[in-house]
């Protein structure tokens, strides 16, 4: 394995006007499609500065911004430096497949080509006025030279998503990673300011120099991604490395950590069967935000005993409504202490920690998984996925 803590991933969209990775086009020009085409914003900007085109910029350590907030455009100028491109690395989800690839070159630009047709077609299908105008010369008064860019690439490695941990594989619908077309992994988490807990390797491998193009130090989550991905292409520090001497209390306690929204409700699932109701998955909206329903399985008084006993307070309101209609409702949360639900008072909200022991209606697993007795299913699932967070099955 590369004994390098350098290496860096980027998250590149493959979607409309993002990426084009259609095989005969792919296979004549090896690269991802640049969806930046030095489009002007609007008409009242139609003379952009060519000294903005991300091919002309300049390629210092800070030079590549075009003002002072890193934009997508500014971070795939900053990853053509050529002293950066091994240790930069992209990183596509198709369907399948994540891909990695390392840039090998400067910005491929082609003028007109047949096989140019088709992805005037996609880009056409994306309704843009000025896009029209630009790249369809609707306007005669326009006179920009057609032309599209690329970056070239090698395929490092691809892997099928089936094999992926739960939240590797559904980072790629990630909100701050979809909202762009090109964005670091490595400031996953921050603005949730997600903790990875009880592993003090989290501190040692990450990047020890702030990131250029976002002034921040790497997130916790992103360390982990980060070692993740190494794990897969066999660099270092790799997963085995962030797994080194934790304890068994270290290692699940960690792995709740790394939950996402949909095992969070798996594992709410668990805890109910564990404590004696009948769950059923319930589509959230906008109106009640009810993650999980629940229907009792023993008397009230056993229930209760069980989260008494544990630590678990619920309001006279909660205990009522429980009584009342036999269901009692949770939200379920990957991260995060405040509940989002407008009838907050009125649901069990089921969290990885609680924020204090004495936070009404909230649950935190964190505090429950080591209790084998009270919750044996709880335990095993958490149990179970320790393997899984540190890819053993890779």
């Amino acid at each position: 394995m590369e004994n390098n803590q350098d290496f860096e991933y980027f998250f590149y969209k493959n979607g409309k006007g993002n990426f084009f990775q259609k095989e005969e086009f792919f296979y004549f020009f090896p690269g991802l499609y640049v969806g930046f085409n030095d489009l002007p914003r609007s008409e009242s900007y139609i003379d952009k500065p060519k000294s903005e085109y991300i091919e002309t910029r300049k390629k210092g350590e800070r030079d590549f911004f075009k003002n002072e907030k890193s934009n997508d455009d500014d971070l795939i100028a900053y990853l053509l430096f050529e002293e950066r491109r091994e240790k930069k690395n992209l990183v596509v989800f198709d369907s399948l497949f994540i891909y990695f690839y390392e840039i090998t070159n400067d910005l491929y630009i082609i003028n007109k080509n047949p096989l140019l047709s088709e992805l005037k077609k996609i880009i056409q299908s994306q309704k843009s006025k000025i896009k029209h105008q630009y790249i369809f010369k609707d306007d005669g008064k326009i006179e920009i030279e057609e032309k599209y860019k690329f970056i070239p690439v090698k395929l490092l490695n691809k892997i099928p998503r089936t094999k992926l941990y739960a939240p590797i594989n559904s980072i790629a619908v990630y909100q701050y990673l979809n909202q762009g077309t090109c964005r670091p992994f490595s400031k996953i988490g921050k603005s949730e300011n997600r903790k990875l807990i009880n592993n003090q390797n989290i501190e040692l491998f990450r990047l020890k120099s702030k990131m250029p193009y976002s002034n921040d130090y790497e997130t916790d989550f992103g360390v982990y991604i980060r070692s993740y991905f190494n794990t897969l292409l066999k660099r270092k520090p790799d997963l085995t490395d962030l797994k080194n001497g934790l304890t068994q209390k270290d290692l699940i306690l960690f792995t709740i950590s790394t939950f996402n929204p949909s095992m969070m409700e798996t594992a709410c699932f668990y805890f109910c069967m564990d404590i004696g109701l009948f769950p059923e998955s319930v589509n959230a909206n906008s109106l009640d935000f009810v993650d999980i329903r629940s229907f009792p399985l023993k008397e009230f008084d056993e229930i209760f005993k069980i989260l008494n006993k544990n630590n678990i307070i619920l309001s006279d309101k909660i205990k009522e409504k429980f009584i009342k209609n036999k269901m009692i409702e949770f939200q379920c949360k990957a991260y995060g202490f405040s509940p989002t639900a407008t009838n907050k008072d009125e649901l069990i909200h089921f969290l990885p920690e609680r924020k204090s022991k004495s936070d009404l209606n909230t649950i935190g697993i964190q505090e429950l998984v080591l209790n084998e007795i009270d919750f044996p299913n709880l335990h095993r699932y958490v149990e179970l996925q320790t393997s899984r967070v540190f890819g053993e099955n890779l």
